[in-house]
């Protein structure tokens, strides 16, 4: 399973236009990882807009969890 985590910059008055932005930003990896044979049903996509958790408020966040069968 793959967890897109998109983040935008933007202005306290308009937290919307962030997380539009940073929606945008995680469809378009989303969309590059389908292209290249990832299964959709194995995507999950978040959008944090300006709610930042790291020091570039510009950014996409891949976490991948291993499907390994756990004994």
């Amino acid at each position: 399973r793959i967890l897109i985590v998109a983040y935008a910059s933007g202005i306290p008055e308009q937290p919307s236009t962030a997380r539009r932005v940073s929606l945008s930003r995680a469809l378009a990896v989303r969309a590059y990882l389908i292209d290249r044979g990832v299964s959709n049903l194995r995507i999950n996509v978040q959008a944090e807009g300006t709610r930042n958790a790291g020091s570039n408020p510009d950014r996409v966040d891949l976490f991948i969890k291993s499907s390994a069968a756990k004994n």
